[in-house]
């Protein structure tokens, strides 16, 4: 019913009512009036609080429909960039195919895979034992056990869990634990340990059967330990054997010390400076035992230029001094043009796009460079010899050395007017201060122009 309807039958209703009923119908008018107010008033409320609802919910559809559109965007971008990326490997490898290998391997590296290492363990029955019999399921039972207790392993897979039957070797003896371990490279190194010792104690355990582990991580850890092993060996071999041999053709130990220790003074040098060097470029560790040949070869073989002209020059008359200013002056020259040369060929082995041979790039380069600045750097024009060579306490492996060096002794020239002959002391020290070497060096060197 109206509004209208309302009024008009409320004053139908004052017509026909008594005086004394008057007062009390207007009183009940004025009550309806006040609660129809309020109820449009509520309506209208009711109203807005839609209308606000509806806004709101716009905008949500409004910002869910936006960033749908963005997110898309994003990945059609990144689709975009991988065809180009693809097209351009694509074309790369048409043209040079041998670089099939780097491109895959720089995709891989893009790709941004969960780092981790692969590893398994070989559980293998002894005699007649089978991978049915209750004793070779408790040794692989044992063995997951061990593995799962380690910390920092994940993906533990049993060959007798539901879906691993492919872990079942055919011949009925043989059986595969898969996990992995989660991280880098040198996250993977750290953690091996505790899995290779966990496989220890299974075999230690289980003699019944065969138990051993082999991996990613496992791996990198047994060649790391090859190439350290090797790096010794060379250590303990090379060094006395290239000094025989010094002997042999020099028939003095002086004269057979004086190539050795140009040359270990160069490896020494190059590895320190390989170490803050690998933290900005990736090392290969094979590129020391390189560093430690190539450099006592160098060193060896440009000492051996130097001493050679000098007997040259003593076989044609000349007096000593003059037979080493001699051999300065030209077997100098002979040393910087034959490092330069090592050094650009080895550079080439920068565009073989591997990390081993950069590795030995790297390292070639700076012991070649090292063994050339020895004899030839700055004002120095050429080291004659070395004397009083003296070896006072012995080195032993981990040793921090330290030197110093003292200029005894200086002259003028006799044949060359920009030149004078000097003399050092070179001192070795180790961590306790403890003198384990010392040497005389006299060397030619520029003078300062009068």
């Amino acid at each position: 019913m109206t509004h209208i309807a309302e009024e008009r039958l409320v004053a139908y209703a004052l017509d026909d009512a008594a005086p004394e009923d008057r007062a009390a119908i207007e009183a009940h008018l004025r009550q309806c009036v006040a609660c129809r107010d309020a109820r449009d008033e509520l309506a209208q409320a009711l109203h807005l609080l839609r209308l606000h609802e509806l806004r709101l919910r716009v905008a949500q559809l409004r910002r869910a429909l936006l960033d749908a559109r963005l997110e898309r965007l994003v990945e059609l971008r990144d689709l975009v960039e991988g065809l180009r990326v693809l097209d351009r490997d694509r074309a790369l490898v048409r043209e040079r195919p041998e670089q099939r290998a780097v491109v895959a391997d720089q995709a891989i590296a893009k790709a941004n895979f969960r780092d981790s290492a692969e590893e398994q363990i070989l559980v293998q029955g002894k005699g007649s034992l089978k991978a049915t019999d209750a004793q070779f399921k408790a040794a692989v039972s044992d063995t997951v056990a061990r593995i799962e207790h380690v910390k920092g392993v994940d993906k533990v897979k049993s060959p007798y869990a539901d879906g691993n039957a492919g872990q079942l070797a055919k011949d009925g003896r043989s059986a595969l634990i898969t996990f992995e371990i989660p991280g880098n490279d040198t996250v993977t190194e750290a953690r091996v340990d505790a899995t290779l010792a966990a496989t220890a104690g299974a075999q230690k355990a289980n003699p019944q059967v065969f138990v051993g582990q082999f991996g990613d991580a496992s791996a990198d850890k047994a060649i790391s330990k090859a190439f350290e092993d090797d790096f010794k060996k060379a250590e303990v071999l090379s060094l006395p054997i290239t000094l025989l041999i010094l002997i042999v053709a020099f028939g003095s130990l002086v004269a057979a010390g004086v190539p050795l220790l140009l040359g270990v003074t160069a490896v020494a040098a190059t590895i320190g400076l390989l170490a803050p060097i690998s933290q900005l470029f990736p090392m290969d560790e094979s590129a020391g035992s390189v560093v430690l040949l190539v450099g006592l070869a160098v060193g060896v073989d440009y000492s051996m230029f130097y001493m050679r002209r000098k007997m040259e020059e003593r076989d044609a008359g000349r007096s000593p001094e003059q037979a080493l200013e001699f051999a300065a002056a030209t077997s100098g020259q002979a040393v910087l043009i034959s490092g330069l040369t090592v050094m650009i060929a080895m550079a080439g082995m920068f565009f073989a796009g591997s990390i081993v041979f950069q590795s030995f790039a790297i390292g070639t380069i700076l012991v070649v460079g090292i063994s050339v600045l020895e004899t030839t750097h700055g004002t120095t024009v050429a080291n004659l010899g070395f004397e009083a060579v003296a070896f006072p306490a012995p080195v032993f492996h981990g040793d921090t050395l330290h030197a110093e060096s003292e200029v005894v002794a200086a002259r003028a020239s006799g044949s060359r007017e920009d030149a004078g002959i000097v003399t050092f002391e070179h001192r070795g020290f180790n961590q306790r201060d403890e003198l384990v070497c010392r040497a005389r060096r006299v060397a030619l060197m520029s003078r300062r122009p009068a």
